[in-house]
């Protein structure tokens, strides 16, 4: 039971991120309601997100202490490192998604942790999923990864396009 919870709560978690993750990129390439809605509920994404990874972390703690020596015993203390520093990054975010934290935080610094963190979520869910292609739920989940990326890449190319050339002007 814990290990369906723990592969539902990242599946849930990842469509949520994706979601937060690619909003102003649809927005900026593909304007339509869809898109539009998807920035203006970026934030309720975000914070839908954490609390989704919240559950999948504290199934993972009960995991760990049920089947402590399995656990130990299957479970790369790289995974552990890196999914622990995806946690805080998680909590830093979420704590910092609200307009109070974030006036605190200041802009720079929010906008530096957010895309920072942004990008090493999508690696860690990336190579969480590389390794399990030949399953197809994980195939088309690092399929929508590589989209994902894709999306946000082309739109920030565009950005700097456009802010060249109004430079230039």
């Amino acid at each position: 039971g814990l290990r369906s919870g723990i592969r539902v709560t990242a599946r849930t978690s990842v469509v949520l991120f994706l979601a937060a993750f690619v909003a102003s990129a649809c927005a900026a390439l593909m304007p339509s309601p869809m898109s539009k809605w998807l920035l203006r509920n970026r934030r309720a994404l975000g914070v839908s997100f954490a609390v989704s990874m919240g559950v999948h972390g504290a199934l993972i703690v009960a995991l760990f202490q049920t089947y402590r020596e399995s656990f130990v015993a299957s479970v790369k203390p790289s995974t552990v490192f890196g999914g622990g520093v995806g946690f805080v990054l998680i909590a830093l975010m979420a704590a910092t998604s609200f307009d109070r934290t974030a006036a605190l935080l200041g802009r720079r610094a929010w906008k530096v942790l957010h895309t920072v963190g942004m990008y090493y979520l999508w690696i860690v869910f990336a190579f969480s999923y590389a390794g399990r292609l030949h399953a197809l739920p994980y195939a088309l989940l690092f399929g929508a990864l590589l989209l994902a990326l894709g999306l946000r890449l082309v739109a920030t190319v565009r950005r700097r396009r456009r802010l060249t050339a109004g430079g230039r002007g």
